[in-house]
This record gives structure tokens, C-alpha cells and sequence, in this order.
């Protein structure tokens, strides 16, 4: 068991219970191994030294070095350090590569965790853990006849809490094994649908190994509010009474929601509908993983432990749970809320660097706004004037300059634009989280209606423009904030800072913009517009909505950091503008609630920090709420 501060949390054998095992202690602050023990095992209960195949794995250790088994450590230091292992949670299966007669493959020798029971599923190699780590081949290889590797199966077998009295399992590529429980016998063991017989040489090498991790296998699972929003709109869908689930399916979804039983979901895989819905689905039947306070547990555990029993599916509710158009309307829903929120909090980021860069205020004259007839822009140009309404900073301005740069004169026409593609898309929404796109679907006469509404072109359409206007507020974001760092636009010292010969001040900020915005124009790219088809092209056409939702939801959070860049030096300027001249109502309202998030920034100190903070006022909308209390509501 290896322990992780104190705490264990995987098992990580070299090979199986008739090998050995490695003890392992890792510290996780350290990324580091502290010590380690070595352990030989014997094959069954009853095996003794005499026996062939104990006395033959004790013959390859014999004259074996430390050094020898610290180059395996060295091999699962590094798997525990790898990015993907930084949950704690289980390591994995070990595998070792097998060869009958010639012929190699792979074979899982144990389960993982408490129970040992073998977990089908797809492999990922650390192949990190093996480059560059010299290691004597010979010393892991046994050579074993048939009857004792079936001996060998039979022991990892024996205490298994099967689920059924006979049931078949694919260890590897080409090994089956049928197994019954009652007696504790292997009833089959074939080799590429061939019988291992008795007297076959097999020849069990353990130096090369793999992970098994279903995380992984289609991605990094989705977060926990994205699955929980999917079972909400699955209820809102069903609640519409044409998709012929009983009441006793929605009240077990709801009951996962009230209880805190989250589906692991994974991220990748979904073309607009089927793959995320399966994943829930299967929970609700007690298949799969599922979250539960923090911990992935089986499904069947997960339930068991809020009192929940695994359902059974009546007719057509297999294909309604894994239908439709469910996924991509609750994730474009979080999207919505989130863009909705950073054009509101936009307004008050520009408005602050609009004041500080001494921004002309008859640029935004109501006769100006009404011409062009955009009610966008005339909102966006009304908060912006709340926003700054009383700053003398605003009224010194006026008559300084002719007009200002485009990216403080067009904050109404660029804002605006952007608010009415975000406008619509919500509109779009809205309809769709009211609807059903289930397919087929039940009328109250009994009829029955094929139907292509699962289709998700409402929703994919609706994000992929969403991902422009996120875009289209990135872009003008940057170019503010760019005027604050360079001295001969902003008047101010270079980078915002007062010696900036010996500091850098704000110049990696925009640096970290740019990349970013980089990152936000390739998300701008549709989803929408490609197409692969699947169902041996009975589904010739799909909408690939999924892909645009999930690009909207990043778009979100960039857009998030790069007005979080802006503010952070709409902040920092103020150190060197006048602190008894007025700011304007809204401005100094926001410039307060910064002052007591952030820093002032003297010389250069560790940035991460307060970025984070304030990317999280704009995330959680405190932001927004703490300029509605000076001047009212910020218009869309």
C-alpha cells in the first residue's frame, strides 16, 4: 500500500501476489519517494520453497542489489509524480508481458485497491517510466508451463467477489478465462480462442508494465457542476411527458442531485448527443464509476451509500436516458451564464481603464448612440458613463485631445456588438431548456414520432458565435490594458512600475493576454461547420454542438483572465494618479473592493496570486454586484 503523507491510497506491485511486491511511502509535497521495502510472496497458501515455481522466482533474485530494485522505484516515482496521477486516488494494474510460444502479449497478473477483482478497459503506457531507466531484462523473465500458469490465474482468481456463478473476462489481447465461483475452478484458458494445455512453455516477463485508467481513456472527466447540469436539464426534458420515462427514473435522477451522487463523465467522445447521457445512464443502473463527497467509488457503491438501488430500465428508457439533446443544452447554459456575466463585467474593467487612461466622455453622447440605433451600444455607453459619472478625472479630460484610440472610443460599438450576439444565443437557450429534443417521441393518443430533434445546431450555432463575441471582448481588453504598460501611450512609467529599469512590472501580464487571446481566436474557429458521420452513415449529418459548447465554456474563462489582466493595471495605475482627485461613482466603488483584494505593486512580487483573486470577483459576479450597488443595474 503506498502512502501519500500518511495516507494510503494505491497498491503498486512489481508483478503479482506469487512475485512480490513493493511497500511504498511517497510524500506528494516532496514529488518524492522516502523509502521503500521489498517483499517476496509465495504463489498460493500452500506453496513452500520446494515448490517448482516458488523455487524458480527465488532463483532469479538470488545475487539481486538494491540498486537493482531502485531503478523500479525510480519507475513508479515517476508514475506517481506524472500529471495524471496528482489525484489521490488508485495507481492502476500493473501488467506484465507474457509470451506462449513465441507469441507476446499482455497480461493484467491483479486487480488494483482493496478489491483485487481484474478491471477490463483501455491501456495508457507511461512511457516516461520506461525511457532512460537501464534495467537487466533477464532478471524479470520466468519461464512456466501451462498447468502452473494456470495455477497462477487461479490463485488471483480464488477470492474475487465475482458477481455471477460463471462469468468470462478478457485479461489481455487473446488471453479468456471462464471462472466459477462455486468451486473455484477455471473452466476455460485460451490463447487466441486456443486451450493452453498443461505441458505449453509460457515465459512471464514483468519489465515492461502498464496503467490501467479509465479517466483517461476519453479524457479528463468533466467537472462536477457540468454532469449535475446535464441530469437537471434530463429531468426538464423527460418532465415534458413525451419521452416515455416513468416518474420512478426521474425521481432516481433527482435523488442522485439531493444526494450527491455525481456520474463520472468523461470529457471527449460526444458528436452532440449519446456518449456523456451513457455515462449517466449507466450510474442510474449501477454500472461505471460515480463520485460521491469527493471520492470515485463504483457505481453500485456510490449508491449504496446514500441508500440508493441500482434501477432496471422498462421499455424505450435505455434510449431516452442516452438521447436527445440534452448534453450540449445544459453545458451551453453554464456558458451562457458565465459569458453573460463577463460582458456586464467588462463594462466595469473598461470603465476603470477608461478613467485611468483619460478616456474622452463626448465620445459616449446619447445623440452619438442614438444614431447608429443599436440598443446594445447605447447600454454599454450609458453603464460606462455611470460608471464614471462624477470623476474629475473624466471632466480634466475633456478638451485634452481630439478623440481617443479605438479601443476606448468603440467600447460602446465593440461591447455592444459582442452583448447582441450573446443576447441571441441566450434567447436560443432559454427556448431550449424549456424543450424536449428526444427522439422518437410519445403523443397522449399513443403515437408514436420519429424525429431528428436531438440534433444540437441551435445550441452548437449559438456557442460557436458565442466563442466570436468572447473573441471580440478579449481582443479590445488586450489592447487597453497594453496602453496602460507602454509609457508613450498611458504618461505613465513603463510597465506601472516606479523603477522599471530594475523591475518588470506588468509586462509578462500581457504577455500571458496575448497568449491566451491566441488560444480564445482558435476557439473562435466553428465546431459547426465540420462533419464526420457515424451510424454506418445513417447519421450521414451531425451538428458536433458538444465541441462548441465546450469551446464556449473555455472561451469563458479566458476571457475571465484577460479582464482580470486589465483591472490588474487599471488598479496599479492609480498609485500614480493624484489620490484626491475624484473618481468617478462606479470606479471608485470597484477601485475599494480592489484595494481590499490586491496589492499595490512597489516592486516586482509574486503576480499569480492576485490575478487568481481577481479573476475569481469576476467569476463569481462580485464584481458586477459591488458597481450595481454604487450605480444601479449594468445593461445589457
Amino acid at each position: 500500500a503506498t502512502v501519500v503523507n500518511g495516507i494510503p491510497i494505491v497498491q503498486a506491485f512489481t508483478g503479482t501476489d506469487f512475485i512480490g511486491r513493493f511497500d511504498i511511502n511517497y510524500d506528494k509535497t516532496k514529488r518524492k519517494i522516502e523509502n521503500w521495502t521489498w517483499k517476496c510472496i509465495p504463489i498460493d497458501e500452500d506453496a513452500t520453497e520446494n515448490d517448482h515455481v516458488m523455487q524458480a522466482l527465488l532463483n532469479q533474485y538470488k545475487g539481486v542489489t538494491d540498486e537493482k530494485y531502485k531503478r523500479v522505484v525510480t519507475r513508479f516515482e515517476r508514475a506517481l509524480t506524472h500529471p495524471l496521477r496528482e489525484q489521490e486516488t488508485e495507481m492502476g494494474n500493473l501488467y506484465a508481458d507474457v509470451m506462449v510460444d513465441d507469441a507476446s502479449y499482455d497480461i493484467m497478473m491483479f486487480g488494483s485497491g482493496s478489491n483485487r477483482k481484474p478491471k477490463m478497459g483501455p491501456i495508457v503506457e507511461y512511457q516516461e517510466m520506461l525511457e532512460n531507466t537501464p534495467f537487466d531484462d533477464n532478471l524479470w523473465m520466468i519461464e512456466v508451463t501451462g498447468e502452473q500458469f494456470r495455477r497462477m490465474i487461479q490463485h488471483i482468481l480464488r477470492d474475487e467477489a465475482w458477481t455471477g456463478e460463471t462469468e468470462f473476462y478478457q485479461f489481455s489481447r487473446g488471453v479468456h478465462i471462464k471462472y466459477r465461483k462455486s468451486t473455484h475452478t477455471i473452466e476455460e484458458l485460451t490463447f487466441n480462442g486456443k486451450e493452453i494445455q498443461d505441458d505449453d512453455h509460457l515465459k512471464i516477463g514483468l519489465q515492461n508494465y502498464h496503467y490501467v485508467n479509465f479517466d483517461e481513456f476519453l479524457g479528463v472527466p468533466l467537472e462536477e457542476e457540468a454532469v449535475r447540469a446535464i441530469m437537471l436539464i434530463a429531468l426538464e426534458s423527460y418532465g415534458v411527458g413525451v419521452s416515455g420515462v416513468r416518474p420512478k427514473v426521474c425521481q432516481f435522477y433527482r435523488d442522485m442531485l439531493n444526494l450527491g451522487v455525481t456520474p463520472f463523465v468523461p470529457s471527449h467522445g460526444s458528436v452532440g448527443y449519446l456518449t456523456l447521457e451513457a455515462h449517466i445512464a449507466c450510474t442510474a443502473i449501477g454500472e461505471g464509476r460515480a463520485y460521491y463527497k469527493g471520492t470515485l467509488l463504483p457505481a453500485k457503491d456510490a449508491l449504496s451509500k446514500v441508500g440508493l438501488e441500482p434501477l432496471e430500465f422498462s421499455y424505450k428508457e435505455g434510449l431516452s436516458l442516452t438521447n436527445g439533446n440534452i448534453s450540449v443544452t445544459a453545458l451551453s447554459g453554464l456558458a451562457m451564464y458565465d459569458l453573460l456575466n463577463c460582458a456586464k463585467a467588462a463594462d466595469c474593467v473598461s470603465a476603470v481603464s477608461f478613467e485611468a487612461l483619460h478616456g474622452l466622455t463626448t465620445a459616449y453622447d446619447e445623440r452619438i448612440m442614438k444614431v447608429r440605433g443599436q440598443k446594445e451600444q447605447e447600454a454599454t455607453a450609458e453603464n460606462i458613463l455611470n460608471l464614471v459619472e462624477g470623476s474629475e478625472i473624466c471632466k480634466a479630460s475633456i478638451g485634452t485631445h481630439v478623440q481617443d484610440a479605438l479601443s476606448l472610443r468603440c467600447i460602446p460599438q465593440a461591447h455592444g456588438a459582442a452583448k447582441k450576439i450573446l443576447k441571441d444565443a441566450a434567447t436560443t437557450i432559454r427556448t431550449e431548456l424549456m424543450g424536449c429534443g428526444d427522439n422518437p417521441i410519445f403523443m397522449e393518443d399513443g403515437t408514436a414520432l420519429s424525429n431528428g430533434n436531438p440534433d444540437g445546431g441551435f445550441e452548437g450555432l449559438a456557442m460557436d458565435s458565442c466563442c466570436m463575441a468572447a473573441a471580440y471582448l478579449a481582443k479590445i481588453s488586450e489592447r487597453r490594458n497594453n496602453r496602460f504598460i507602454d509609457e508613450t501611450l498611458s504618461g505613465y512609467p513603463a510597465y506601472l512600475v516606479k523603477k522599471p529599469g530594475l523591475n518588470s512590472g506588468l509586462m509578462i501580464p500581457q504577455y500571458s493576454q496575448a497568449g491566451m487571446l491566441n488560444e480564445m481566436r482558435m476557439l473562435a474557429v466553428p465546431a459547426t461547420i465540420d462533419d464526420v458521420p457515424t451510424s454506418a452513415n445513417q447519421e450521414d449529418y451531425v451538428s458536433m454542438a458538444y465541441n462548441a459548447c465546450q469551446k464556449a465554456r473555455k472561451a469563458s474563462e479566458l476571457l475571465e483572465y484577460i479582464l482580470a489582466v486589465e483591472l490588474f493595471s487599471g488598479f496599479q495605475a492609480q498609485q500614480f494618479i493624484d489620490m484626491n482627485v475624484k473618481r468617478g461613482k462606479g470606479t471608485a466603488a470597484v477601485l475599494d473592493l480592489l484595494g481590499k483584494t490586491i496589492q499595490i505593486m512597489n516592486e516586482d512580487y509574486y503576480l499569480h496570486p492576485d490575478l487568481e483573486k481577481l479573476r475569481d470577483l469576476i467569476h463569481s459576479g462580485e464584481l458586477v454586484r459591488c458597481a450595481e450597488e454604487a450605480i444601479g443595474e449594468i445593461k445589457m
